[in-house]
């Protein structure tokens, strides 16, 4: 399993759980995900391609205040449980090709 170049995170156990939820593929084809607590979001903003969709995750309420201006985020919190976050996952992925 290669790991995806469309996840930012300073956080190899992040970047590996990440891509245990979701295919490398599929991240690669459709999304950009980030650890906003390990990577600045800004200055990786440059890369970003616009037709796909970010996540990022965030662990406080000033993570999401600060970046809500970018259009086609999509916030989790890292604190949710794991179903939780592919509840959301899933329905982001099924409103995107649905």
């Amino acid at each position: 399993m290669g790991l995806s170049d469309s996840v930012f995170s300073d956080n190899n156990f992040f970047i590996v759980g990440i891509q245990a939820l979701l295919t490398s593929k599929l991240i690669d084809k459709n999304y950009y995900i980030v650890d906003v607590e390990a990577i600045n979001l800004k200055q990786i903003r440059e890369h970003f391609f616009p037709s796909r969709k970010i996540i990022a995750f965030i662990t406080n309420d000033l993570d999401y205040y600060a970046l809500r201006h970018i259009y086609n985020i999509t916030f989790i919190d890292k604190r949710c449980r794991l179903n939780e976050i592919l509840s959301c996952l899933s329905k982001i992925h099924s409103i995107d090709i649905g």
